[in-house]
């Protein structure tokens, strides 16, 4: 399936991400592809550069990589509860207690942790089909598909690994 059957409905506030995303990429290979451009991109940084922010109370590298698997698990979770319970309800959750609450790891914690959550993350997408990936609930004003949760979650650590290049890097 592809961003196009899901891209309907949602709300703008995600075009920050998805506009990094083709509207006919394929979820699978979003997915594998996604997983080689970061695994490559913090890869090749330094550890010393892991923990550099660009300017007090911003985000180190590390704590970006931690904000994008944190970020991932979550919308797993959300995908999760609107396919199996009834009337599911999606909550926000705040990304600055959680960056702030990270202990620091090593680059090759982070990477392996990262290799092994996009794996869980496929593998849990995969159990779905095309009826329980068209499903969705509302969140706020708009509907919030399970199908769309992938290339949001592609879509938002492109959107980091621009932000690093720019301002970190």
């Amino acid at each position: 399936m592809k961003l196009q059957d899901f891209n309907e409905g949602y709300d703008p506030y995600y075009d920050l991400y998805l506009n990094n995303i083709e509207t006919t990429d394929e979820m699978f290979s979003r997915l594998n592809e996604n997983l080689n451009i970061v695994y490559n991109f913090f890869n090749q940084l330094s550890e010393d550069k892991m923990s550099f922010a660009y300017a007090p109370n911003k985000w180190t590298i590390a704590q970006i990589l931690q904000h994008i698997i944190d970020t991932e698990r979550i919308f797993c979770y959300r995908a999760l509860k609107i396919v199996r319970e009834n009337r599911a309800k999606i909550e926000s959750y705040d990304h600055e207690a959680y960056a702030q609450n990270c202990k620091p790891q090593d680059k090759s914690k982070l990477l392996k942790d990262y290799v092994s959550n996009r794996k869980a993350s496929i593998s849990l997408f995969q159990t779905f089909d095309r009826t329980e990936l068209k499903k969705s609930v509302d969140f706020g004003d708009y509907k919030f598909r399970v199908g769309l949760i992938p290339f949001i979650f592609c879509g938002h650590e492109l959107h980091h690994l621009n932000v690093i290049r720019k301002l970190y890097l």
